[in-house]
């Protein structure tokens, strides 16, 4: 069974220097038994998505060592 996140609400943090958003999600791990987490994104790199001729340029397998996790 393929565990299928949903996110139940967002809240925005912050440091000084800094905000971001979290998400409290939820998944169905099997039969009978869930996983709740608290997840947060961060901003890799900047994706323009054409170059300067209007040719799209794909997407990067890894940036910076990081590399996306999985669609489920």
């Amino acid at each position: 069974m393929a565990s299928e996140r949903k996110i139940i609400c967002v809240r925005e943090a912050s440091t000084r220097v800094s905000t971001w958003n979290e998400y409290l999600c939820v998944a169905n791990v099997s039969a009978g038994v869930g996983r709740i987490d608290i997840c947060g994104y961060e901003v890799l790199c900047e994706y323009e998505g054409e170059d300067e001729d209007g040719n799209e340029i794909p997407l990067p397998r890894e940036v910076n060592g990081h590399r996306p996790p999985p669609c489920s």
